[in-house]
């Protein structure tokens, strides 16, 4: 099976971020179907709806319910907002140069021959992918919604911790929650949600996670990709439903569990981290089965390892203080002291960034 070419490449220019804007046009157009808003007769406020442009390559995908009622006041600058979008920006600017291209580097040699580095060198890949993956896609949201936000428009939140999920239902509603949220409002909630009975909730689950992976890319890896985590979704409401139909009364979770419900969700959604980034299922194999190899390379990049003990602190963080935001800054910049602490943090960013290959993962699909 692995042994054949996956995909014929039909080397099809498409237009930059056609997904996206494609999507919200279809937002406005279902949600006038289904009466949540009342159809837009001025073509240039629906016109500026699809195209506003800090999301246009990388979303968030923004719902025609909750932006065009947008359009109808008027948008000033205010201080506030500059304020605070400019720290989002800079958060997600410091995601994506400092943290994502430097682990990017490390990940990219990696998965280009992986029989040639040992298991725990690959390992170390797998997870690197899925910091990087992380921090480019989350980076580019909060660089989009502080650029809103300083032009006063409100985008919502993209993603909330989604390494502390504990489970894969959990998971898709912490990462990329506009597309989560297309999906179950316009996908899984219409084919009949979980009102149809169970067995037909965990093939909705299945089949919305497919089309999922199939919105990423024709590629037979995405595909696989949506059906292992429709598998994962479905599999954890079976276990869900299973467990309240036989009323079990375990009690609160304790840490210890919270912890590993947390570190076996991170375990499946880096294993299928691996067919998203791999070019073939054939590739994807090799990844696999690189991380059993006694032999090989050592390479644990400096960055990488840095970067993962520092990414375990601020999720350890998140779980003690109920799943806040991480890396949420909220300076008040008429101060000196935090004037001064944004001078810092660019000099920091000039310093530490990686000046390499800095293009957006998801600036492809």
């Amino acid at each position: 099976m692995f042994g054949v070419k996956d995909y014929v490449s039909l080397n099809i220019i498409l237009p930059l971020g056609i997904s996206f804007y494609l999507f919200q046009m279809m937002s406005y157009l279902f949600d006038v179907l289904y009466g949540r808003i009342e159809m837009e007769r001025d073509f240039v406020k629906v016109a500026a709806y699809i195209s506003f442009f800090p999301q246009i390559t990388s979303g968030p995908i923004v719902k025609a319910k909750d932006f065009l009622p947008q359009l109808n006041t008027l948008h000033k600058i205010k201080k506030e907002n500059v304020y605070e979008g400019l720290q989002l920006f800079l958060i997600g600017l410091t995601k994506k140069i400092v943290f994502a291209d430097r682990i990017g580097s490390a990940v990219d040699a990696v998965y280009a021959a992986p029989a040639a580095y040992n298991g725990i060198s690959v390992l170390f890949a797998v997870i690197g992918y899925s910091l990087q993956i992380y921090c480019d896609f989350s980076g580019y949201s909060n660089m989009a919604i502080g650029i809103a936000k300083i032009w006063d428009f409100d985008l919502g939140d993209n993603f909330n911790a989604p390494y502390i999920a504990k489970n894969p239902s959990d998971f898709w509603r912490r990462w990329h929650i506009s597309l989560s949220t297309w999906f179950r409002d316009y996908v899984y909630i219409p084919l009949g949600g979980n009102r149809k009975g169970k067995l037909r909730t965990y093939f909705n689950l299945f089949i919305t996670m497919v089309l999922s992976g199939l919105w990423h890319g024709a590629n037979i890896t995405f595909i696989v990709w949506g059906a292992v985590h429709g598998l994962g979704s479905a599999f954890h409401k079976a276990y869900k439903d299973a467990i309240f139909d036989k009323k079990v009364k375990s009690g609160e979770p304790t840490t210890i569990s919270k912890i590993i419900s947390i570190l076996c969700t991170f375990v499946f959604v880096s294993a299928a981290w691996v067919l998203f980034r791999a070019d073939s299922l054939r590739d994807a194999a090799d990844i696999y089965r690189s991380l059993f190899n006694t032999t090989g390379a050592m390479y644990i990049n400096i960055y990488v390892a840095i970067y993962i003990i520092f990414f375990i602190a601020i999720h350890f963080y998140e779980i003690k203080k109920n799943n806040g935001r991480v890396l949420s800054i909220n300076l008040d910049l008429d101060k000196f002291k935090s004037k001064l602490i944004i001078a810092f943090w660019v000099w920091a960013i000039v310093l530490f960034m990686y000046c390499g290959n800095s293009a957006f993962i998801y600036a492809q699909f």
